[in-house]
């Protein structure tokens, strides 16, 4: 079967008899049944409602088109499998609402769309439940306070963009979310793009799952929260050039990864928490991003923690791991030493953990804390620039400090309380200060200061 339909109010200034709201019901039972073509053009509060029920069945376009319009909505309901919107959306409608709901399995949409032209309020809420659905675009553009709701139940499902795009220099927040729970679901982009104070918020409980990409881009005091329960989990999230945001990463389970990046976007804040084993935080850098502060937090054995702040000043970086084999690695400043006042804080409870902190620019500082009365642990130190402060404190046995800094009135202490313990410190500038407290038996001591010829 086939269907047609459309309904006018006016055009062009020229009002048609009739109501100023229109009222359109299709249903269709059974399968391979198709929609071409459902329109509602102007009036106001004008309401469609499709039903099909059955597999393989097709709505090639079903739209709303407001010059202007207040408060349409448009529903869809699918059940069965196999079955496919292509177009559904509205046009210059404030208070819009499109809702569609599939049932089953194999089902896709390609197209849920709000066109708001400033027009406001705009609502997309999708609803999938089964395996192997798919959205490939969900989306709201000029409409502020809008939303996109996403929620799929099943496994092998797949977002691939929900996105808030330019609402033209108005701040008000618009927001997408999306829920998956089940294994091996996908969301490979949640973008807001030129949208001030707007969210993206996705949930997904159980493993294998992935979210490639939750994006914010030019888009000023925006949030991006992922929530992630289960293993083998992958989650990165970005901004671009978005001033005062914030993001974090959370994830419960084992072998899960989580990461991302903040470009050009000053006073901004990253939070990863992991809790669980083998799991891998890598904050790819924090960019030209002064004032910005990245946190990486992990609970459980061999956790590994990355983080960059890459010609960034005034920010700090911190890392807590609790649990044994941890690994850390700190990046902050440039090798132009054209940054500074980074700190970096690393504290890790366990045995047989590393760090590894590298700072450039002046008047950093880096203080590392390995305690509980772990051994084996190691940390690292390198510091370029002058004005340099450097602690370390190491609680155990078999403990290893290796301080390095180049420059102009450094400043290195180094705080070991067990046995076999080694502090190396060298330091090549003038002014410098080195000091080292050790407490029981076996410990060795290094410490090179060789200012530079005149």
């Amino acid at each position: 079967n086939i269907i047609s339909a459309r309904q006018y109010g006016y055009s062009f200034g020229i009002v048609v008899p009739g109501p100023a709201d229109h009222n359109m019901t299709i249903v269709q039972s059974g399968d391979s049944n198709n929609i071409l073509f459902a329109e509602q053009s102007n009036g106001v509060g004008n309401t469609m409602t499709i039903t099909q029920s059955g597999d393989d069945n097709q709505i090639i376009n079903a739209s709303q088109v407001g010059y202007p319009s207040t408060g349409d909505t448009l529903s869809i309901l699918q059940s069965g499998n196999s079955n496919y919107v292509s177009r559904a959306g509205t046009s210059f409608t404030a208070g819009a609402t499109i809702d569609i709901t599939q049932g089953g399995d194999n089902n896709r949409i390609d197209n849920a769309y709000a066109f708001g032209y400033q027009a406001p309020g705009a609502a997309i809420i999708i609803q999938q439940s089964g395996d192997n659905n798919f959205v490939n675009d969900a989306g709201v553009a000029y409409s502020a306070y809008s939303e996109v709701n996403i929620t799929q139940s099943g496994n092998n499902n797949d977002v691939n963009s929900a996105n808030i795009d330019r609402n033209y220099g108005i701040p008000q927040g618009s927001s997408i979310t999306i829920v998956q729970s089940g294994d091996d679901n996908d969301v490979e982009s949640a973008f807001v793009y030129e949208s001030d104070n707007s969210s993206v918020n996705i949930t997904q409980s159980g493993s294998r799952n992935t979210v490639d990409g939750g994006y914010v881009t030019y888009a000023d005091g925006g949030t991006v929260t992922f929530l992630q329960s289960g293993d083998d989990n992958y989650g990165y999230a970005r901004a671009n050039t978005s001033n005062g945001g914030s993001m974090s990463v959370t994830q419960s389970g084992n072998d899960n990864f989580a990461g991302g990046s903040q470009y050009y976007s000053d006073n901004a804040v990253f939070v990863i928490d992991q809790i669980g084993d083998e799991n891998t935080a890598r904050f790819s850098d924090q960019y030209d991003s002064d004032n910005s502060v990245l946190t990486i937090t992990q609970i459980g054995t061999n956790g590994n923690a990355n983080g960059d702040q890459t010609e960034s000043a005034d920010s700090n970086l911190t890392i807590t791991q609790s649990g044994e084999f941890g690994f850390a690695r700190v990046r902050q400043g440039d090798n132009g030493l054209l940054s500074g006042a980074n700190t970096a804080n690393v504290t890790q409870g366990g045995f047989s953990d590393y760090v590894s902190i590298e700072q450039f620019g002046y008047t950093n500082s880096s203080t590392v804390v390995q305690d509980v009365g772990g051994q084996f642990n190691r940390a690292t130190l390198y510091q370029t620039g002058d004005n340099l402060i450097s602690n370390v404190t190491q609680s155990g046995d078999n403990q290893t400090a290796l301080v390095t800094q180049t420059g102009m009135m450094n400043e290195s202490v180094i705080t070991q309380d067990g046995s076999n313990n080694s502090a190396n410190v060298t330091q090549g500038g003038t002014g410098d200060y080195s000091s080292i407290t050790q407490s029981g038996t076996g410990n060795t001591i290094t410490v090179t200061q060789s200012p530079p010829v005149p």
